[in-house]
């Protein structure tokens, strides 16, 4: 539950920053690693 109050307010912001000027990521991706997500898992390409 703590995971997703830290990374849904950061996503939102960096879909906002992303739309706007890009580079969405140099938000979201920190806001992962605070959450403890598994780190290679933002990493991983879509296949």
């Amino acid at each position: 539950m703590t995971q997703y109050l830290i990374v849904c307010p950061l996503v939102f912001v960096a879909g906002l920053v992303d739309s706007i000027a890009g580079g969405g990521g140099l938000i979201s991706l920190p806001a992962y690693f605070i959450a403890r997500v598994r780190p290679m898992w933002p990493l991983e390409p879509i296949s």
